[in-house]
């Protein structure tokens, strides 16, 4: 407001403030009305961010989901994204609110409190969605479409780029909740790896010329940086797609959560990881809450893994992973909720 507008408004007559008094009492009122007729009708739309999945307020019971002619009740669950961000050295952050980071590996824990079902989902990086962008002074500006790894270059690369990812993720998967987060660079793959004692795989590629020790078919402990070519390597093999990659990354990971058992099970031991990790991780998380997630981990009952359903498109320049809504629709309601009988 000018401060010309500043000057009339103190000039104002009785009869406009009655005037102006009128139309908020009216407002109120309409609102209350409003209120009312939904209460009686026993749900009110929320927010859902444009996605394909309706969800629902309903009286006296919470926010619960509509869908495929059900309401379905949010389960109970513990959320973790992992981020593994496409960057050597210490995540130490920069002045401005665009960086030169991606998010290469995306992977989101899930247990259920009340199962103690655990369950994790694979991110594809190249998903086509839509990301948060934000402006010179870090506050949201509105949103571009692209790959999800891209998230991640809208903050500084810390606290803020991270929670951008979350809330691409979030969006991508119909607004469900993430708890917590962790962003690992690719220097802290090593240190995990050796942590749990060396990773053995059946090697899925030929590396020749790359690692010549890493021949197709043959069984390999992974050392050092030996695990991170294995999980990070696209250019240079037969097949350089991130699909490719990511089952790799999956059959790494189904390995390494193996092989970490007894290491998960040893507080000091997390401890111990947590600080090796040092300035190569960023998290909110709390040692306390690591040690916690390692116990989660290690609860009896299989780790259940699943991906984003969807397919690759080459794109003007880069090749896109369009994402099937009605398939990951499905998906997030057998992760997410559960079905009301009634």
């Amino acid at each position: 407001m000018s401060k010309r507008t500043v000057r009339r408004s103190r000039r104002a007559n009785p009869l406009r403030i009655c005037l102006a008094l009128c139309g908020v009492f009216a407002v109120l009122v309409l609102g209350a009305l409003l209120s009312r007729s939904f209460e009686a009708w026993h749900s009110a739309p929320i927010e859902n961010a444009g996605r394909r999945m309706t969800a629902y307020t309903k009286a006296r019971e919470g926010a619960q989901v509509f869908m495929n002619g059900r309401w379905h009740v949010g389960r109970d669950l513990d959320t973790l994204l992992v981020i593994g961000v496409d960057d050597f050295g210490a995540m130490t952050g920069s002045q401005s609110y665009n960086n030169s980071s991606q998010a290469d590996f995306l992977a989101l824990f899930i247990r259920d409190q009340d199962t103690g079902e655990k369950s994790v989902l694979h991110l594809n990086r190249d998903a086509m969605t839509n990301i948060p962008v934000l402006g010179l002074t870090g506050q949201k500006a509105g949103t571009t479409y692209g790959q999800l790894a891209l998230a991640f270059n809208y903050g500084r690369g810390q606290e803020d780029s991270c929670q951008n990812v979350v809330d691409a993720v979030s969006h991508l998967l119909f607004g469900v909740e993430i708890d917590h987060y962790i962003a690992v660079t690719m220097d802290a793959v090593p240190i995990m790896n050796d942590w749990a004692g060396g990773v053995e795989v059946e090697v899925k590629d030929d590396f020749t010329g790359i690692d010549d020790t890493l021949k197709l078919g043959s069984m390999v402990k992974l050392q050092g940086d030996r695990a991170l070519t294995y999980v990070r390597t696209r250019r240079g093999l037969e097949d350089s797609s991130n699909l490719h990659r990511m089952e790799r990354q999956r059959q790494y990971a189904t390995a390494w959560m193996q092989q970490a058992q007894p290491y998960l099970q040893d507080p000091k031991a997390v401890a111990e990881l947590v600080v090796s990790l040092g300035d190569y991780h960023f998290t909110d998380y709390t040692v306390e809450e690591f040690i916690q997630f390692g116990d989660m981990l290690t609860d009896n009952g299989k780790l259940m893994s699943y991906e984003l359903p969807g397919e690759n498109v080459l794109g003007r320049v880069f090749m896109e992973y369009h994402v099937d809504d009605a398939a990951l629709a499905d998906m997030v309601l057998n992760l997410f909720y559960l079905p009301i009988y009634e």
